[in-house]
Protein backbone atom coordinates (compact mmCIF):
# COMPACT_ATOMS: atom_id res chain seq x y z
CA UNK A 1 0.00 0.00 0.00
CA UNK A 2 0.77 3.26 -0.89
CA UNK A 3 1.16 6.09 1.80
CA UNK A 4 1.44 10.00 1.78
CA UNK A 5 4.45 10.57 3.87
CA UNK A 6 5.52 13.96 3.11
CA UNK A 7 9.68 13.95 1.57
CA UNK A 8 10.67 15.18 4.54
CA UNK A 9 9.44 12.78 6.75
CA UNK A 10 9.92 9.78 4.43
CA UNK A 11 13.95 10.93 4.48
CA UNK A 12 14.29 11.22 8.16
CA UNK A 13 12.59 7.70 8.75
CA UNK A 14 14.56 6.62 5.59
CA UNK A 15 18.29 8.30 7.62
CA UNK A 16 17.27 5.91 10.78
CA UNK A 17 16.97 2.36 8.13
CA UNK A 18 12.52 2.38 8.15
CA UNK A 19 11.76 1.86 5.24
CA UNK A 20 8.53 4.74 4.25
CA UNK A 21 5.91 2.06 4.20
CA UNK A 22 6.62 0.77 7.47
CA UNK A 23 5.97 4.31 8.59
CA UNK A 24 3.02 5.28 7.03
CA UNK A 25 0.32 4.17 8.27
CA UNK A 26 1.56 5.75 12.10
CA UNK A 27 2.15 8.69 9.75
CA UNK A 28 -1.56 8.85 8.46
CA UNK A 29 -2.92 8.08 11.87
CA UNK A 30 -1.19 11.24 13.04
CA UNK A 31 1.33 9.54 15.57
CA UNK A 32 4.74 11.67 16.03
CA UNK A 33 7.52 10.56 14.50
CA UNK A 34 8.89 9.51 18.48
CA UNK A 35 6.19 7.81 18.86
CA UNK A 36 6.17 5.98 15.50
CA UNK A 37 10.09 4.87 16.03
CA UNK A 38 8.79 3.99 19.62
CA UNK A 39 6.25 1.41 17.86
CA UNK A 40 8.41 0.58 15.11
CA UNK A 41 11.39 -0.64 16.97
CA UNK A 42 8.64 -2.23 19.70
CA UNK A 43 8.27 -5.82 17.82
CA UNK A 44 4.78 -5.78 17.52
CA UNK A 45 3.27 -5.09 13.71
CA UNK A 46 1.29 -2.14 12.79
CA UNK A 47 -2.29 -4.23 13.04
CA UNK A 48 -1.28 -4.78 16.50
CA UNK A 49 -0.73 -1.31 17.20
CA UNK A 50 -2.89 0.79 14.63
CA UNK A 51 -6.63 -0.43 16.44
CA UNK A 52 -4.94 1.38 19.79
CA UNK A 53 -3.57 4.05 17.87
CA UNK A 54 -7.35 4.69 16.43
CA UNK A 55 -9.14 4.87 19.58
CA UNK A 56 -6.89 7.15 20.80
CA UNK A 57 -5.03 5.51 23.66
CA UNK A 58 -2.16 6.57 24.41
CA UNK A 59 1.51 5.13 23.81
CA UNK A 60 2.48 3.82 26.89
CA UNK A 61 -0.89 2.44 27.22
CA UNK A 62 -0.50 0.58 23.79
CA UNK A 63 2.91 -1.01 25.28
CA UNK A 64 1.11 -2.16 28.06
CA UNK A 65 -1.67 -3.48 26.34
CA UNK A 66 0.83 -5.23 23.95
CA UNK A 67 3.19 -6.70 26.27
CA UNK A 68 1.01 -8.75 28.08
CA UNK A 69 -0.46 -9.99 25.39
CA UNK A 70 -3.91 -8.83 25.19
CA UNK A 71 -4.91 -8.07 21.70
CA UNK A 72 -7.45 -4.69 20.96
CA UNK A 73 -10.86 -6.65 21.52
CA UNK A 74 -10.17 -8.01 24.76
CA UNK A 75 -8.70 -4.69 26.30
CA UNK A 76 -11.00 -2.20 24.52
CA UNK A 77 -14.22 -2.49 27.44
CA UNK A 78 -10.89 -1.64 30.31
CA UNK A 79 -10.11 1.10 27.36
CA UNK A 80 -13.61 2.23 27.43
CA UNK A 81 -14.36 2.45 31.78
CA UNK A 82 -10.90 4.16 31.30
CA UNK A 83 -9.20 1.46 33.46
CA UNK A 84 -5.26 2.03 34.42
CA UNK A 85 -3.54 -0.25 31.48
CA UNK A 86 -0.76 -1.14 34.06
CA UNK A 87 -3.43 -2.71 36.61
CA UNK A 88 -5.80 -3.59 33.49
CA UNK A 89 -3.38 -4.91 30.83
CA UNK A 90 -2.92 -8.56 32.60
CA UNK A 91 -6.37 -8.91 32.46
CA UNK A 92 -7.26 -7.72 28.89
CA UNK A 93 -4.14 -10.75 27.96
CA UNK A 94 -6.82 -13.78 29.79
CA UNK A 95 -9.41 -15.32 29.08
CA UNK A 96 -11.75 -13.80 31.81
CA UNK A 97 -14.49 -12.15 30.73
CA UNK A 98 -14.17 -8.04 31.22
CA UNK A 99 -17.18 -8.20 33.95
CA UNK A 100 -15.56 -10.40 36.01
CA UNK A 101 -12.57 -9.09 36.34
CA UNK A 102 -13.46 -5.55 36.51
CA UNK A 103 -13.92 -5.68 40.92
CA UNK A 104 -10.19 -6.87 40.80
CA UNK A 105 -8.80 -4.17 38.38
CA UNK A 106 -10.65 -1.38 40.53
CA UNK A 107 -9.37 -2.50 44.16
CA UNK A 108 -5.88 -2.32 42.78
CA UNK A 109 -6.13 -6.56 42.70
CA UNK A 110 -3.29 -8.27 40.35
CA UNK A 111 -4.44 -11.00 38.88
CA UNK A 112 -2.13 -13.30 40.23
CA UNK A 113 -4.59 -13.19 43.43
CA UNK A 114 -7.71 -12.83 41.51
CA UNK A 115 -6.71 -15.59 39.35
CA UNK A 116 -7.88 -19.08 42.09
CA UNK A 117 -11.50 -16.95 42.32
CA UNK A 118 -12.03 -16.31 39.37
CA UNK A 119 -10.94 -20.47 38.31
CA UNK A 120 -13.31 -21.08 41.14
CA UNK A 121 -16.38 -19.01 40.03
CA UNK A 122 -16.78 -17.05 42.80
CA UNK A 123 -18.52 -13.40 43.02
CA UNK A 124 -15.86 -10.88 41.79
CA UNK A 125 -17.23 -8.68 44.47
CA UNK A 126 -16.87 -11.61 47.05
CA UNK A 127 -13.82 -12.18 46.52
CA UNK A 128 -12.51 -8.65 46.70
CA UNK A 129 -13.17 -9.32 50.30
CA UNK A 130 -11.88 -12.35 50.70
CA UNK A 131 -8.60 -11.37 49.09
CA UNK A 132 -8.74 -8.14 51.33
CA UNK A 133 -8.87 -9.94 54.35
CA UNK A 134 -6.19 -12.82 53.09
CA UNK A 135 -8.89 -15.95 53.12
CA UNK A 136 -7.83 -18.16 49.59
CA UNK A 137 -10.39 -19.24 46.86
CA UNK A 138 -10.47 -22.56 48.09
CA UNK A 139 -11.10 -21.81 51.86
CA UNK A 140 -13.85 -19.32 50.53
CA UNK A 141 -15.60 -21.65 48.00
CA UNK A 142 -17.42 -23.60 50.83
CA UNK A 143 -19.02 -20.25 51.75
CA UNK A 144 -20.12 -19.53 48.78
CA UNK A 145 -21.73 -22.91 48.47
CA UNK A 146 -23.43 -22.46 51.77
CA UNK A 147 -24.67 -18.75 50.83
CA UNK A 148 -23.01 -16.84 53.73
CA UNK A 149 -21.84 -12.86 52.28
CA UNK A 150 -18.40 -12.68 52.42
CA UNK A 151 -18.04 -10.20 55.32
CA UNK A 152 -19.80 -13.07 57.63
CA UNK A 153 -17.86 -15.77 55.84
CA UNK A 154 -14.87 -13.98 57.00
CA UNK A 155 -15.83 -13.68 60.58
CA UNK A 156 -16.63 -17.06 60.33
CA UNK A 157 -13.64 -17.83 58.68
CA UNK A 158 -11.68 -16.04 61.94
CA UNK A 159 -13.90 -17.55 65.00
CA UNK A 160 -13.61 -21.84 63.24
CA UNK A 161 -17.21 -21.55 62.16
CA UNK A 162 -18.09 -23.70 59.14
CA UNK A 163 -20.02 -22.71 56.23
CA UNK A 164 -23.89 -23.26 57.14
CA UNK A 165 -23.83 -23.36 60.80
Amino acid sequence: MRYNVPPETAGYFASLGIAGDLCGPYYEAGVSVEETVAYLNSGFTADRIMPYVRAGVPGNDVMAYLDAGAPYDRAKPYIDANKPAAAAAPYAASTFPADRCMPFVDAGIGITKARPFLLFDIPSDQAVVYIANGVTASVARPYVDAGVPAEQAVEDIKNNIPPGK
